[in-house]
């Protein structure tokens, strides 16, 4: 693990958004060659690792999350690529393993498009069916960064996982 890498994940750990600005990370990217060595890796340093998945494009990934709702995703590329996002994750992987892209969430994206206007940055706005995006050209200087608002909350909760177990014990009753 990189020094950038380890910085990355203490900033994760003890930073909680609910005590931020309106922008906090959501999430970061670090690619890897190797993601099960990384995940073992991790594993042993403590860290509880999310499995991901290999997605339809050659992406796989995993994911560390911290209680304050932020993670870092582990990505790496398997096989061919087969779109321009695994293809770009290919490019940056050749480059080196390492944090890629920070994402950051909290601001609406009319308030965020009025911003990066007004600045005079270019940037794209891609509509998702559970998220949107807002993305950066790879010669912005807000290339590394990229926003996204969800359509609903995501979090987490460790009482479903409870009440699944809890009801799956009553059933054996």
């Amino acid at each position: 693990m990189s020094f950038k890498t380890f910085l990355v994940l203490l900033i994760l750990t003890f930073t909680s958004y609910a005590n931020c600005q309106e922008i906090y990370i959501d999430h970061i990217i670090e690619v890897v060659n190797d993601l099960d060595k990384t995940i073992d890796e991790y594993s042993n340093k403590g860290f509880t690792i999310k499995a991901g998945r290999l997605h339809h494009n050659g992406l796989k990934n995993a994911h560390i999350k911290f209680a304050n709702q932020s993670s870092l995703e582990i990505m790496t590329v398997v096989g061919k690529t087969k779109d321009s996002i695994s293809m770009q994750y290919s490019k940056l992987l050749k480059e080196g393993e390492g944090i890629v892209y920070i994402c950051l969430s909290g601001i609406s994206f009319d308030k965020l498009s009025s911003l990066l206007a007004n600045k005079g940055y270019k940037y794209k706005y891609t509509k998702g069916k559970l998220w949107d995006y807002i993305t950066f050209s790879e010669t912005s200087e807000l290339a590394p960064f990229f926003f996204i608002e969800y359509h609903f909350n995501f979090i987490e909760k460790t009482i479903f996982l409870i009440i699944v177990i809890k009801s799956k014990a009553l059933e054996k009753l």
